[in-house]
């Protein structure tokens, strides 16, 4: 008699609850809950093969389409701690706390904004506002400023010219 086509074996079904479940998708841990020997590589190899399998594949899809498994927050921030303070990378951990930082509204994002302002008073608006006794020390503080460190620039605001 022969195997109906997409049977498992022990271990591989064991693989598929433990990616779905208790592994959380981590392949190398799923394949040591299986019962897969070896080291980190060897359990990492074997994750790579199994999860390559086509009839692992299909045993997955429904587990993996099911909406238990979409995470809510909590989960998420839950998983995201676990992962700052338990995985080996420390690139890993950083990572973690950032995504959990955004997540928790702490993480800021600074852009650098660069604008250039063009002065086009002309020398009779300039005559205009010295015309207005409220406004000739500001126009002259204006004027100093802008020609502070400025060489041959003509501050000089007269009437006849």
């Amino acid at each position: 008699m022969s195997k109906p086509k997409f049977e498992l074996n022990f271990r591989q079904r064991r693989f598929v609850e433990a990616y779905c479940g208790q592994a959380e998708g981590n392949g190398v841990e799923a394949a040591r809950i299986a019962g897969y020997g070896g080291g980190y590589q060897a359990l990492g190899a074997a994750a790579s093969r199994l999860l390559k399998n086509v009839k692992i594949q299909h045993a997955m899809t429904p587990r993996l389409v099911s909406p238990d498994l979409i995470m809510n927050r909590e989960e998420m921030e839950a998983t995201l701690s676990r992962m700052s303070r338990e995985e080996e990378s420390a690139s890993i951990r950083l990572r973690a706390m950032e995504q959990l930082a955004k997540i928790q509204g702490l993480h800021l994002e600074r852009h650098q904004i660069e604008s250039r302002v063009e002065l086009t008073d002309t020398r009779k608006e300039l005559r205009e506002m010295l015309e207005r006794p409220e406004l000739v020390s500001s126009v002259l503080a204006l004027t100093s400023q802008l020609t502070r460190g400025v060489p041959e620039v003509e501050t000089d605001v007269r009437a006849d010219a």
